[in-house]
Formats: structure tokens, C-alpha cells, sequence
């Protein structure tokens, strides 16, 4: 420790910029040092469960969608996540927050991203107790915003409002696996700047659902 000072003082006469250098250098490691030992032995906070935050499971999807509208048909590929919200005395646990974010492989890079619910309907009695029990039907509404990047670097992207109304069926064989498919979705989208002059278009996608 001595030498160290000794050095130190040598370094002060012969390079003060430099020592005043050092000297915030070693001001700042032992702030990280003691910072790490008031640290250590200590509890890292414990992360919110979906519990926490008012929902009761969470999904990621992975789909291919068709888009048709003024005798096109476009592929697009959407990724969707969804909260269920716990069941409680306000909801019966059949509702869904939604989001969705799609691109186009069209000419004009295309891209939509929604936000919005998601109702699971009741099974019908005929469905009941039969090999197609775990088939879920609902109905899904959202809104958003279309975006079209132009293809000329001095185009300014353009946003525009945009919805869709759907309906669909999901297949869960084991109601609380990680896997579940959704193996049909039909709507009516509204999405300006798909195609010129064109708004109004049908949608059909399929995806499969990865569950939280």
C-alpha cells in the first residue's frame, strides 16, 4: 500500500492530467465495488407472473394468411399474441386481449399492426362430450393502422387507419397444452394502401399457437 502511495505521489508531481485521470478511476471502482457488496447475499426481486398483471395465460402465434380483394389475392405472413384475462366477477374468463402485426409481399412493403379483443364462444351442446369438444369457436374485432413504405427512398411512409372482423376456430386436443392449432380464421378486413383504389378484403389464415 505504501509503494502504491508512493507511486501515486510520483505520478501527481510528474503527470498531474493524468493522475487527476486516475484518481476518478479509482473513485469509481470503489463505488462499484461497494455498490456490490451491499448487493451480494441479497434477494433479486422476484419478476410479476401473468397472475399478477390480470391475466391467466398468454399465447404467441405463427401464421400464413391469404388476403383477397379486387380479384387478388396477397400472401402475408402474421404474428399474433394473445392475453386471457383472469376469470373473475367482471369476465368469465373467455375474453382476450389481441394484438397482430402482418406484412405483405407486395410492391408497395405493406405492413398492418392491430390491437383489440377476442371472445371464445360457448361450446355447442352437439359439440359437447364428442371427439370434437376441445374445438373452439370465437369471434375477434381490432383496429389499427395500415403502413406503406414507398418503394422510391424519397417516399415518405404513409399510415392509415385501418380494422377487421373475424370469426375462427381453435383446436386445443389437450385444453391446457403448450400446442394448440388454429386451424381456420375468416374476416372482413378494412386496409387502405394494400392495393390502389381497393379497401375492402376478405382474410382466411391458419397459425399455429404456442401457450404460456
Amino acid at each position: 500500500m505504501k509503494k502504491f502511495v508512493a507511486a501515486y505521489a510520483a505520478v501527481r508531481l510528474v503527470r498531474p492530467a493524468f493522475a487527476r485521470v486516475l484518481h476518478v478511476l479509482l473513485i469509481a471502482i470503489l463505488a462499484i465495488l461497494m455498490t456490490e457488496v451491499r448487493a451480494f447475499g441479497q434477494t433479486a426481486p422476484s419478476q410479476p407472473s401473468l397472475a399478477d398483471l390480470g391475466f391467466s395465460n398468454a399465447s404467441l402465434s405463427f401464421g400464413a394468411m391469404a388476403i383477397h380483394g379486387n380479384g387478388q389475392t396477397l400472401p402475408v405472413s402474421d404474428l399474433s399474441q394473445t392475453f386471457t384475462i383472469v376469470k373473475g366477477a367482471a369476465t368469465s374468463g373467455n375474453f382476450s386481449l389481441r394484438l397482430d402485426e402482418f406484412l405483405a409481399s407486395s410492391d408497395a412493403n405493406f405492413s398492418s399492426y392491430m390491437a383489440g379483443g377476442k371472445y371464445f364462444l360457448p361450446t355447442p351442446k352437439f359439440l359437447q362430450n364428442t371427439n370434437l369438444s376441445p374445438l373452439q369457436l370465437y369471434v375477434s374485432g381490432e383496429g389499427g393502422v395500415t403502413r406503406v413504405t414507398p418503394a422510391s427512398a424519397t417516399g415518405s411512409p404513409v399510415n392509415k387507419a385501418a380494422g377487421r372482423a373475424l370469426f375462427g376456430a381453435n383446436w386445443n386436443p389437450t385444453s391446457t397444452g403448450a400446442v394448440s392449432f388454429n386451424i381456420g380464421e375468416v374476416g372482413y378486413a378494412y386496409l387502405p394502401g394494400l392495393v390502389a383504389g381497393h379497401n375492402s378484403f376478405v382474410t382466411v389464415s391458419a397459425s399455429v399457437k404456442l401457450n404460456f
